[in-house]
């Protein structure tokens, strides 16, 4: 018996509530055609009915596997996390369940279930760790673009052209004293001869500060690194990165979606370093690992009052309807370091998304790394893409991204 016929007669047992015998059959469709997802949905779909919830995360784990972007798995893998007790894990799960599609109605009432259940003193957060071993949704969040970034030609030739010669990619990078918070250009400040990741203006901001630095001073370059580089991330003179990072949050948190968001999200960064060859010198430059849009209430406390109070300074300047989009940027250095980075708020104007929901929209950037305009459309694949583009294009250094 072929896995379709196995498939259809375990249906018919499910709908008679004959739930063992279905999941029977699910097993065997499973291990005849093990590159369908959809059995291994229904499977997971049957451990559910019959309390097995361990069984029924590995199944619909499986079906992921095959299918990351598959509502019901991802939905079932909620259920099973909220029958062993995992909660967190399960608003993770059910917040990207509607990500992908936020008019899913049963994910939507969970959802708001689990967060009334959840509000409670004492409750267990997910640390950047464990947020990415949940590991969905992926990086590349939509499904794959037909379109692709196309390289156009601007009406003033200059704004397009790549500087050449002494002009280009002036590194006119401002840093920030870690001691007295100013800020300057990075010619003018020195650093640690240590970490070399702490910038100071003079020997008295250095001392000021030396309670709190030597708690990192010592960390090994493989540490220091990758958190030097998710600092310049947002800190670059070019706004060009945290646009595609802004774009990529209005589609992620659902924003351009018709159906409001079920609730405030963070997009969750992870950055790491990759050796790359510049001539006859070894350097590193900055990758991006994941992006992960993650709830508000399965973060820490600390986390969500930083959230909190950066709203409120936010919403004293503009508009009660504009979204912020949080972002936090967490270099990915183990469990050595399982804080989360600094946060980062991004106002959406009410305008903003209007005029990204019009057909055809792209995101104009003028590329430092290609040297030329580039129209991107704002689909998640195509952000992603164009922002590992402008780090790994970018040899002259221009955003700060390399060791």
């Amino acid at each position: 018996m072929g896995a379709e016929e196995l498939n259809v007669q375990a249906k018919a047992l499910f709908r008679d509530a004959r739930y063992t015998e279905a999941a029977a059959l699910w097993e065997l469709a499973t291990r005849s055609d093990p590159t369908c997802s959809v059995y291994f949905v229904n499977l997971s779909a049957a451990y559910l009915k019959l309390g097995e919830f361990q069984a029924a995360l590995s199944s619909a784990q499986n079906a992921l596997t095959l299918d990351c972007r598959s509502v019901k798995a991802r939905y079932r893998r909620a259920m099973a996390h909220k029958g062993m007790g995992q909660l967190a894990e399960c608003l993770l799960d059910l917040y990207s369940t509607l990500i992908i599609d936020p008019t899913t109605k049963e994910a939507r009432v969970s959802f708001k279930e689990m967060l009334q259940t959840y509000n409670v003193p004492g409750k267990k957060t997910l640390n950047p760790v464990t947020v990415l071993t949940c590991n969905y949704p992926p990086a590349h969040g939509s499904m794959p673009s037909v379109s692709s970034v196309t390289i156009t030609t601007d009406s003033n030739p200059t704004a397009s052209r790549r500087p050449t010669g002494k002009d280009s990619f002036p590194l006119r990078i401002n840093v920030s004293c870690s001691g007295c918070g100013s800020t300057k250009e990075r010619k003018d400040v020195k650093v640690c001869k240590t970490c070399k990741t702490a910038a100071y203006c003079n020997k008295d901001c250095q001392r000021a500060d030396w309670t709190k630095h030597k708690e990192i001073c010592d960390l090994t370059r493989t540490q220091k690194v990758p958190r030097r580089l998710a600092e310049n991330l947002f800190r670059s003179e070019s706004s060009h990165i945290p646009e595609i990072l802004r774009h990529y949050g209005m589609r992620a948190l659902g924003l351009l979606e018709p159906v409001p968001p079920v609730g405030p999200g963070l997009l969750v960064i992870t950055v790491g370093i990759v050796p790359t060859s510049s001539g006859e010198s070894r350097r590193s430059r900055l990758c991006v690992k994941h992006i992960t849009a993650v709830p508000l209430a399965i973060l820490s406390a600390d986390v969500m009052q930083q959230y909190d109070k950066m709203c409120v300074d936010l919403y004293a300047q503009v508009p009660a309807d504009t979204h912020a989009i949080g972002m936090i940027i967490q270099p990915d250095v183990g469990s050595a370091l399982g804080a989360y980075g600094q946060i980062q708020l991004c106002p959406v104007f009410p305008d903003d998304i209007v005029k990204v929901r019009r057909p055809g929209y792209t995101l104009r950037l003028s590329s430092h790394s290609l040297g030329a305009d580039r129209r991107i459309p704002v689909q998640l694949d195509d952000l992603v893409r164009a922002l590992e583009d402008e780090i790994q294009g970018d040899v002259k250094n221009y955003y700060g991204l390399r060791a």
